[in-house]
């Protein structure tokens, strides 16, 4: 007789469930409680032991999950800290939700903690019911297929540019189907299978991830991108300054795909890492126009954007705004103005790309790998969108966000230079690297935690369960700092 695996035969019984989640933090602070600088002691003697086995370097501070709840993350070292970072933007509703922990204890959840399965090889029956009611309910519109990868958002821009070569090669052939030639030259990386002087189109000071072909398409920093070969033929192109620079930006734009072999632009909604870089609706739109004009598919990285930060589900979806006052929004709407693929991660603790029903690749294994998602994180991600819909967490964001804006700007502070943002999607500038740098950590010191991006600016990337007071806390902090700058 098979033997029956029980929670107790696997030492998780429902008593010792219980314990666990005992030892969680059910409430928030009044306020942040800092008792020694950040990072403190504890934290210092574990970077060093990580140093010794693996990269210990880029870490900021040891986090104790279980003490860590809502908007505030708990350290090693006893700290209280407001987190308006999150992860790098990657918690949509903080430390340890409710939601997510009762989720967590679901029978649905426990075989896929046994076990990940090879999704490309076998499904669980439940996959498809995930990706049609939850992933697919939050779909950019005109986008009604999904790729799910392996967790980061540099795996979902590869594939989402992989699709976009299969889809031009299938356009320039004429033809689906590869030829012999093409097939065995590609196992040379030669042409014409290996079509090399194809090319992906990118902007300076972009982020789109750091394995080949997305770090071919990086150019914010340069300790990302060097000693590192790159494909040397994939055009950058300069963002714009300011909308009265996006004409010369689009002149550009259409002189390069007019003049090359071009399979796809990429392109952020807001340039994030590179500095929290705006543009104008009217931009996005003209590349849209441009790209569909000379059929090269148009992605959309939505990794840090995406997923409610910026007042809309999708960054992109304020593409629209001031159609109406032109004339020009008459018979267009959002699937008109979508791209061809948006990719998420982060906020959606899933990776993947949305994409329209021409770039499902003609043949099986083109676009594949043994995981192809993670049914756990799947299940995490339909909970995150199902409180984001049942909480209003967007409207709450955009509603938050207007006030911290504003609030910002009545700090009238000489070293607080170029406020912008959309939603809580907010950063403003120092005027040099030295003071952004010792801002922040003097903010971390007295139990705010915010990031940096470019040069020399600060960027908020709060949960979006973060409200108006949790705003005033950090703007009386900020205050505090910015009085002792030397």
């Amino acid at each position: 007789m098979p033997r029956t695996l029980s929670l107790r035969c696997i030492g998780l019984s429902h008593r010792r469930c219980r314990c666990l989640l005992s030892t969680l933090a059910r409430e928030e602070p009044a306020r942040p409680l800092v008792h020694t600088l950040v990072p403190g002691p504890r934290s210092l003697e574990l970077a060093r032991e990580l140093q010794e086995v693996s990269e210990g370097r880029t870490v900021q501070f040891f986090h104790d999950p279980h003490k860590s709840f809502g908007n505030y993350v708990a350290d090693v070292d006893g700290n209280l800290l407001l987190d308006a970072f999150c992860f790098i933007a990657s918690l949509p509703l903080g430390y340890n939700h409710p939601n997510l922990v009762e989720a967590a204890q679901s029978p649905a959840w426990l075989p896929h903690l046994a076990q990940r399965p090879a999704l490309g090889y076998s499904a669980p029956p439940e996959w498809v019911h995930t990706l049609r009611t939850k992933i697919l309910s939050v779909a950019p519109q005109g986008l009604a297929n999904v790729q799910m990868t392996c967790g980061c958002g540099a795996s979902a821009v590869e594939n989402a540019l992989k699709a976009a070569f299969i889809r031009k090669r299938a356009l320039e052939r004429g033809d689906v189907n590869p030829t012999t030639a093409e097939l065995d030259s590609c196992m040379r990386n030669s042409e014409p299978g290996s079509p090399n002087s194809m090319a992906v189109v990118s902007f300076e000071h972009a982020f789109h991830g750091r394995l080949f072909g997305s770090l071919s398409t990086t150019r914010s920093k340069s300790i990302h991108k060097v000693d590192i070969p790159a494909f040397g033929n994939w055009p950058v192109l300069p963002f714009p300054k300011d909308e009265q620079d996006e004409a010369r930006c689009l002149d550009l734009v259409d002189k390069t795909l007019s003049e090359q072999r071009v399979a796809a632009l990429i392109v952020e909604p807001i340039l994030s890492e590179g500095g929290d870089l705006h543009a104008s609706p009217a931009f996005f739109r003209g590349l849209r126009e441009l790209t569909r004009h000379y059929q090269v598919a148009m992605v959309c990285d939505e990794v840090q954007t995406g997923v409610g930060a910026t007042g809309r589900f999708w960054a992109h979806e304020h593409w629209s705004e001031g159609l109406e006052k032109t004339g020009q929004g008459v018979g267009t709407g959002a699937a008109e103005l979508a791209p061809d693929m948006v990719t998420f991660a982060k906020k959606m603790q899933a990776s993947g790309f949305f994409f329209k029903p021409e770039f499902l690749p003609p043949q099986a294994f083109r676009i594949y790998s043994t995981w192809s998602g993670d049914p756990l994180r799947a299940l995490q991600a339909s909970v995150i969108i199902d409180t984001i819909v049942a909480d209003h967490l967007v409207e709450r964001v955009h509603s938050v966000g207007d006030y911290l804006i504003h609030a910002l700007a009545d700090l009238n502070h000489p070293l607080v230079e170029r406020i912008r943002g959309r939603g809580t999607f907010i950063a403003f500038d120092l005027p040099s690297p030295a003071q952004r740098d010792h801002l922040l950590g003097e903010m971390r010191n007295q139990g705010v935690l915010v990031g940096s991006s470019g040069d020399k600016t600060v960027r908020l990337r709060p949960a979006l369960i973060f409200d108006k007071h949790h705003a005033d806390i950090l703007l009386d902090i900020l205050a505090r700092v910015l009085r002792h700058m030397p």
